[in-house]
């Protein structure tokens, strides 16, 4: 099992993009994911869900059983995350669920974000990878450090 090198501390999160409830099921069972963050027409049951919208796509009332927290990324369309863009992080909604922000960020840019969304956690993706899909380990440590500096 992948996530059995994992300490219990740390979540393990999947992240699925428009695939069919019984695809995330039998990876979350097989991987022993803790959250499913769903993109796309994805759907999942039985697991904590981080339901992934763009900044203009949010809406308040999601009728999602189990969400946990919106996460909140760049509108691009046809991409779903990784692009690096970042967006106007004051326009972070704060209503029903708890927001996660995505969306260009790094160590540069982590505390300034935090400062001005009050989010219940931030997502970093492709400013910390030497390559995509290869992350850099000092980018990482950084990045938390910064947004732990908050």
């Amino acid at each position: 099992m992948i996530g059995a090198k994992i300490p219990a501390s740390v979540w393990r999160v999947g992240v699925f993009v428009n695939e069919s409830p019984e695809t995330i099921a039998r990876i979350v069972l097989d991987a022993g994911l803790d959250v499913a963050q769903l993109h796309g027409t994805s759907i999942a049951r039985g697991v904590r869900i981080w339901q992934a919208l763009s900044v203009k796509d949010y809406v308040a009332d999601l009728p999602i059983q189990n969400l946990e927290a919106v996460l909140i990324d760049s509108p691009v369309f046809g991409i779903y995350g990784g692009t690096g863009n970042t967006w106007d992080w004051t326009q972070a909604p704060h209503l029903k669920h708890k927001i996660i922000i995505a969306g260009g960020l790094d160590a540069d840019n982590v505390r300034l974000a935090i400062e001005q969304a009050r989010p219940w956690g931030v997502d970093a993706c492709s400013r910390i990878e030497k390559s995509p899909g290869l992350k850099d380990h000092d980018k990482m440590r950084e990045f938390i450090q910064a947004a732990l500096n908050s």
